[in-house]
């Protein structure tokens, strides 16, 4: 009843969930009300990423994955900027528009990644760069 296409169970509870981004923006609170959600999947959500940015839902959020959802850089920057991703791990965002400048928004805005996913984007020689260069490579335990 809240939108959730599926689920992933933990020890008995369900620590993640696959949902439009339309539905976790409207039952964000509810499902947090129902289980300790980390693992969020995120469905149709291209054009909502600063209505996402600005819930604190997100702040709750442990791995993100945005695969296949048309996101540009324009989009990652928006998400970039939220004081509300600092606490994201693990971020997945293959098959999507990602290029150089969403790569360094993200490298900027997400303080705690420790796995990033950005197979099948279009990351060029400078995003390479900076990627090599920023103090968040150290940190990664998984890139793709």
């Amino acid at each position: 009843r809240l939108g959730c296409h599926c689920w992933e169970y933990r020890r008995g509870l369900v620590e993640g969930v696959g949902l439009s981004a339309e539905s976790f923006l409207a039952n964000g609170a509810q499902l947090y009300q129902l289980a300790p959600i980390d693992e969020l999947k995120l469905y149709d959500a291209s054009g909502l990423l600063a209505d996402l940015a600005a819930s604190r839902e997100l702040g709750r959020v442990r791995t993100l994955d945005l695969e296949k959802n048309d996101l540009g850089d324009a989009d990652l920057a928006a998400l970039s900027a939220s004081a509300h991703v600092a606490g994201v791990q693990s971020l997945l965002l293959w098959s999507n528009r990602v290029g150089d400048a969403g790569l360094r928004s993200v490298l900027a805005g997400f303080s705690g990644l420790t796995r990033l996913d950005l197979s099948n984007n279009l990351i060029g020689n400078p995003g390479a760069e900076s990627l090599s260069f920023s103090p968040a490579f150290g940190r990664f335990k998984l890139l793709d």
